[in-house]
């Protein structure tokens, strides 16, 4: 970006190497044995050629490390073409589950104390039951649907975006969350367009939805590059 101060140049670029060069810039301010695990879905191809739908299982540490990155097959509700309408079998999400918690426990030594699973499409009750099935001794388990392209927008006074990490519940499990808005320090936000929520919704958690909100909005942060 032309406009963008030299400082934060020079921030962004050694920050980059340092992190190319296998460092960790920062890490969530967390004690906890916790597995942060991402899925979402997308199309590959297998040994033939043919179109498959996956399911990818991204997994980072407490500490930001790199933990696993698995794909295993997904399925398609009929008539969806979204990705809302993505999701896993009982079986499907035991096999990819089961892999991840094992990756966990070779990198780190130890199985997790908690896993935390963010997906882009709401948890079916088979998925549910699959990841059950393949806790192996995981003694908390949150699931949580992180849903994008919400149409809500909040219109504080003052003609700005509404602040970042505003939360707004919209009901018992559900709420609106900024990850990005606007900054008073700067007076301004980042990004090209008008900051937007997302919508948090909890499938099967403990944690208020503030705490949830709060883990997210951490891990924005661990964006290094």
């Amino acid at each position: 970006e032309p406009s963008q101060p030299w400082a934060g140049k020079f921030w962004n670029v050694s920050c980059a190497l340092f992190c190319k060069a296998g460092g960790i810039p920062w890490c969530l301010p967390t004690s906890e044995n916790i597995a942060h695990c991402g899925i979402r879905f997308g199309v590959s191809k297998d040994a033939r050629g043919t179109k498959v739908l996956v399911g990818v299982a991204q997994v980072f540490s407490a500490s930001g490390e790199l933990v696993a990155l698995r794909t295993g097959t997904a399925t398609k509700e009929s008539k969806r073409t979204s990705e809302a309408g993505y999701f896993l079998t009982r079986e499907q999400a035991f096999a990819l589950m089961a892999e991840v918690i094992h990756d966990y426990e070779v990198v780190t030594g130890r199985i997790p104390d908690r896993l935390l699973v963010h997906k882009s499409s709401f948890f079916k009750e088979e998925e549910i039951q699959g990841i059950e099935d393949a806790r192996k001794g995981v003694r908390e388990v949150d699931l949580v649907y992180l849903k994008h392209g919400t149409p809500f927008r909040l219109l504080p006074p003052g003609g700005q975006p509404a602040l970042r990490a505003s939360v707004v519940p919209t009901s018992d499990d559900s709420a609106l969350v900024y990850l990005t808005g606007f900054i008073a320090s700067e007076r301004s936000w980042r990004g090209k367009h008008i900051p937007a929520p997302i919508e948090l919704v909890r499938c099967r958690s403990n944690r208020t939805l503030l705490d949830l909100a709060e883990e997210v909005l951490r891990l924005t942060k661990m964006n290094w590059n």
